[in-house]
Parts: C-alpha cells; structure tokens; sequence
C-alpha cells in the first residue's frame, strides 16, 4: 500500500507543472469574462452552471488546491461547455464537455475532504450528469436546432417576402419544430435544455420555444393569409374578367408562372388577351443528348369553353417556329 501512495504522489507531481499551466488559462480567460457566483440552495433550485457553489475568476494559483481554486477551475470549465454549446459550436462541444465533467475527479481527495467542497460536490456532480444528458441527446439535438433555424429563418422570410410559397415553407417548417418538440418529450429531454442559436437566430430554452410556438403558428398562419390575399389582388383584373374553362387554363399557367402564347406565338399578358384569345400554349424546354429541344401544347377556346387540346408539337434547338403555335 505504501508503495501505491508512492506511486501516486510522484504522479500528482509530475501532473503539477501542467495544471499550473491549465489552471492559468482558465485564469486568464475567466478574467476576460464577468465574475459569475453560485452556491449550493441556489444551484438546488436553478439546476445551472452560472448558480453552481463558488465563483468563476477566483482561482489562485498559489493555492490550486483550496476550495476556492477547485471550485472556480470546475465552474470555469462548464461554464465554457455551456457557453461553447449556446453559440451552436457543437462540433467542439466534446473538448469542453470532457472538462466540466471529469474535472471534480482530478483532485478527489480534496473534493472528499475539504467541507466547502464536500458540500459543493453534489452540485457539480448533478451538472456532470446533466452534461452526460446533453451528450446523450445530442444527436436529437442537432436535429431539433435545424428545425428551430429553418422556422425561425422562414417565418421572416415569408413576413418579408409576402409570397405564397415562402409563406408555405414557414408553416411546414414550424409544424416541424412543432413535432420536434413533441419528439423532445417522448425522450424526457428537459424543458431547460437549451437550444443552440445559429447567426441572428438566438439561443432559447425547449421551454422558451414552447411558450412561442402557438404564437409562431399564427404568425406562418398571417403570413400565408396575407400572401394569398395579395397574390388575390394581383391577378384580380384577370379573374374578375376570365370564367369557366379560361379561368380554370389561366389558373394553372400563367398565374403558377408559366408563359402563354397566342397563334402564332404571339405573348399573352392582358386580360383582354386571355379572354379572346382562341388559342392558347405553352412552351418547355428540354434537352436530348448534347442536343436543346422545344415543346408546345395547345389548346383551342370558343367563348369560356375550351374545344380542344392540348395539340403538342415538338422539336430541336432554341428557336420554336411560329408554326408550332397553331
């Protein structure tokens, strides 16, 4: 035995000069953050890193085994997990993880024997299992942030925008994250995990998405009314004039974004021109080989009726004959 205390003093010196080294870089970076302090009732009713017992910058480093040393190098080192997972860092998320949950384990002895840090090991022991968690889910995780990303970045995309499909992607795009937090549950992923924010999209609890979402889903909802309200009110002289089966051919073309040519190739974009037109095509494009080719299909109208069609027509190149427009 007394061989094995040998053996384990002469590697806690060997192991000195590097924590001196480690423990004044969390030091220096510490300093370079504002003091954040916690205590044991505090973290009990919190459960976060910035309430765990002692301080984040009172590491001394002629001291490094004093309860206050311990506890600043160990609060340090979560606090930078936490703060590294927030910003959505999470490919170097394991680095810091390691730290703030070994950390208590590399001076047992004094974490078992001074009383300031007897009592503190029980926080710090919860925030290892909590960070143990946060590897757990962090698959599910990475997954759930997407989602937030996607409906957060297309919900002011389609308030901007005010287009119909924009407004389409922001509501498939919330019911994701709708479903993703109901995913979150069937894990038992605490409500007080956060959410990594990526760019202008902030960082936020599951509980703080929570509370938003009913009010995201009426904002995609807004978003899609107001888009099909405007898009109404563009193509307005065109269905206030157009009925029947012009109406119908107009909708599903020239309204959805396709060109429209009249006999002989000639550009459709009135009213008047859609509703005396008696005939009507559209024209695609495609490819054979090395080779451009065209394709028409036409159709005939008598008043609101349409009488035949479609007629296709097709051929080779970029230019397509006034012919194929008949």
């Amino acid at each position: 035995m007394k061989k094995g205390h040998k053996l384990l003093k002469n590697i806690a010196i060997l192991l000195l000069p590097a924590m001196v080294l480690f423990f004044g870089a969390l030091m220096t970076n510490a300093q370079n953050k504002q003091k954040i302090c916690g205590s044991v009732e505090k973290f009990n009713e919190t459960g976060r890193w910035q309430d765990l017992p002692g301080c984040t910058d009172e590491f001394d480093t002629s001291n490094q085994t004093s309860a206050k040393s311990l506890m600043s190098r160990a609060k340090n080192s979560c606090r930078e997990f936490f703060e590294t997972w927030e910003k959505g860092d999470l490919d170097h998320i394991k680095s810091t993880g390691g730290d703030c949950t070994a950390l208590i384990d590399y001076a047992k002895e004094y974490w078992d024997a001074d009383p300031q840090l007897v009592k503190a090991k029980p926080s710090y022991a919860a925030m290892k299992r909590t960070v143990d968690k946060y590897f757990e889910w962090l698959p599910f995780i990475e997954s759930l942030v997407q989602r937030y990303f996607y409906a957060m970045t297309y919900l002011e995309e389609a308030r901007q925008k005010g287009d119909i499909t924009t407004a389409d992607i922001s509501k498939g795009f919330v019911k994701d994250l709708k479903n993703s937090l109901k995913e979150a549950e069937e894990k038992n992923v605490p409500d007080n995990t956060i959410i990594p924010g990526i760019g202008v999209i902030p960082s936020a609890t599951i509980a703080e998405i929570k509370s938003k979402l009913n009010s995201y889903t009426k904002q995609a909802d807004d978003s899609k009314i107001d888009a099909v309200n405007a898009d109404n009110a563009k193509w307005e002289p065109f269905t206030k004039l157009l009925t029947g089966d012009r109406l119908k051919f107009f909708n599903s073309t020239y309204r959805a974004g396709s060109n429209v040519f009249g006999r002989g190739g000639t550009y459709l974009d009135k009213p008047e021109q859609f509703d005396t037109a008696t005939v009507m095509c559209t024209r695609t494009w495609g490819r054979n080989g090395i080779y451009e080719t065209w394709r028409t299909d036409c159709y005939s109208f008598s008043g609101d009726r349409q009488v035949s069609g479609p007629r296709s027509k097709s051929g080779y190149g970029t230019n397509t004959p006034a012919s194929a427009y008949q």
